[in-house]
């Protein structure tokens, strides 16, 4: 599995017992340096869990962040680094060419959200932006927009589902949020 976007390893840690390793990358050195003491204390060699650091959608990522041992997974996990993406559509495809055939890239992240209701809200609540929130470029995807990242990125046998129930997270970046997951399917070569 390849966990992009992965921060300290928390999704990969839940993941482990299901598959047989485990590889993430993330642009931020510190993220990468927790995600890989955080397993080692956990016992979990570097051969079954381990970080580098790369940013797919760098005009020309180096080749060195990103070693053999990144490429021909059967399944690519990311966690909500969709909105802080410019381009979403260069990452989906970097992704996806790290895919075996008929693999799978599995996407959690938010529904749009009307950015002036997220600032009302914010405004309403008495709370400040979210020190994160300069970040944010895209407030969400729906089905339509994630159907076509993935289509372009090489994906057939797309779904998306919206999860039932909205999620709590801080009043400074919205109070309620709606997640959704995506899903896509490597094409087989023809």
């Amino acid at each position: 599995m390849l966990d992009y976007d992965c921060g300290s390893g928390v999704a990969s840690r839940a993941l482990l017992p299901y598959v047989s390793e485990i590889r993430g990358i993330n642009v931020s050195d510190g993220m990468v340096e927790q995600y890989n003491k955080s397993s080692r204390n956990q016992g979990v060699p570097d051969s079954q869990m381990h970080a580098n650091r790369g940013d797919l959608t760098a005009p020309s990522p180096i080749k060195a962040c990103f070693p053999s041992l990144l490429y021909s997974k059967n399944f690519l996990g990311l966690i909500s680094p969709l909105h802080h993406i410019d381009v979403p559509e260069l990452l989906m495809r970097r992704l996806v060419e790290r895919l075996r055939e008929r693999g799978a890239v599995v996407i959690l992240d938010w529904t749009p959200k009307d950015q002036h209701q997220h600032q009302h809200q914010a405004q309403l609540n008495g709370h400040e932006s979210h020190e994160a929130s300069h970040t944010v470029i895209h407030e969400g995807f729906n089905k339509e927009q994630m159907y076509s990242i993935l289509r372009q990125a090489g994906c057939n046998e797309v779904d998306y589902l919206v999860l039932n129930e909205p999620s709590k997270v801080p009043a400074s970046i919205g109070g309620e949020k709606q997640l959704f997951f995506a899903r896509g399917r490597k094409e087989a070569s023809k």
